[in-house]
């Protein structure tokens, strides 16, 4: 190991250490999207374990021998997997359109990552957002697919959406107003 840092013109130091020891992975697209500063970081999570398909949905369970039925707890039509609960059942579609309505902004759930990371007509507040709202929805659509599963209830999706806003509208009050654009003001304040 020695032999390493002597063909360094600089010797040993702590930062060539630790690049030496670090993992070099290629960025995903969606890590802005999900460590987000107006995310909660319990949605940020579900968001994470979402894109890596490690959420134990019933495609999932069954495969591993768990259950049986895979029909989805939400809807009772189509078999239970990450695509058809977060982007195909018409509960989740419905909430992204409810979402999409209160904020006044339009966004596509297929391409959110690729619309959060070029969206540029739409100040940078209002991205930041849109994507906590579409973070939010997914881990609340994961919550009422677990609350379906134990209690036999479904939310109807305004209930949903109204309850991510106002998750997200509490850290957004929680930053200096005074910072925020006449624009942004506006757009909050137009938001009920």
């Amino acid at each position: 190991m020695l032999g390493l840092w002597q063909a360094s013109p600089k010797g040993y130091t702590v930062a060539a250490g630790y690049d030496w020891l670090r993992v070099v992975a290629p960025k995903v697209p969606w890590r802005h999207l999900c460590w987000n500063v107006m995310n909660v970081p319990r949605t940020s999570f579900i968001f994470w374990a979402c894109q890596h398909r490690k959420l134990l949905t019933l495609d999932r369970l069954q495969k591993r021998g768990i259950v049986q039925a895979t029909t989805c707890f939400i809807c009772g039509i189509a078999p239970e997997n990450h695509e058809h609960l977060f982007s195909l059942c018409e509960y989740s579609r419905r909430c992204m359109e409810l979402m999409q309505q209160k904020i006044h902004i339009r966004f596509v759930d297929a391409n959110m990552v690729t619309w959060f990371s070029k969206a540029r007509t739409k100040s940078r507040l209002q991205r930041v957002v849109a994507g906590a709202c579409y973070v939010g929805l997914l881990a609340g659509i994961w919550q009422v697919r677990n609350h379906a599963r134990l209690y036999h209830q479904v939310n109807a999706p305004r209930v949903l959406v109204n309850q991510v806003w106002r998750n997200i509208k509490e850290r957004l009050m929680q930053r200096n107003r005074r910072m925020l654009s006449t624009i942004d003001q506006q757009w909050i304040d137009s938001i009920v």
